[in-house]
């Protein structure tokens, strides 16, 4: 049947889009810590990856954003009917969104080298870990 094909497409989509918005927010991270150690100097390579990546996890968003409604509809007719796992998946869905942008924010201060930025920003990363950490274990009890 085309509905459950399309909607296998979708969680694909979705699963793959999870995968990479997962790698930016871990990569950013491991990319920041790098150019604290090892990778001291290396300031202009460093944020050019990180700045990849982090358009790579945009990227990734507006996929999630996108695809997780579509499959709401074609599988379970809706959002009707979840439990709360799910609404606190979306609380921290927006939260991730909120932090995004705030990260964007304080990246671009720190690219103008604010000190104080540059914590946020690291905070911010840590953060994002926790959020979508907290949105996969929201989403493995919503949908068992």
């Amino acid at each position: 049947n085309s509905v459950a094909i399309a909607s296998s497409l979708l969680f694909w989509l979705h699963l793959s889009a999870l995968a990479l918005g997962g790698a930016a927010i871990f990569g950013v991270p491991a990319v920041d810590f790098w150019l604290s150690g090892p990778g001291a100097g290396q300031e202009a390579a460093g944020f050019a990856l990180m700045k990849q990546l982090t358009t790579m996890g945009r990227a990734a968003y507006g996929v999630l954003i996108v695809t997780g409604p579509l499959i709401a509809w074609l599988r379970f007719g809706g959002f009707a009917g979840f439990n709360a796992w799910f609404d606190a998946k979306m609380v921290f869905v927006v939260l991730l969104l909120i932090t995004m942008i705030a990260q964007a924010i304080f990246a671009r201060r720190t690219a103008a080298g604010d000190a104080k930025a540059r914590g946020m920003l690291r905070q911010l990363e840590i953060v994002n870990i926790a959020v979508l950490l907290l949105i996969v274990l929201c989403a493995v009890f919503a949908f068992n």
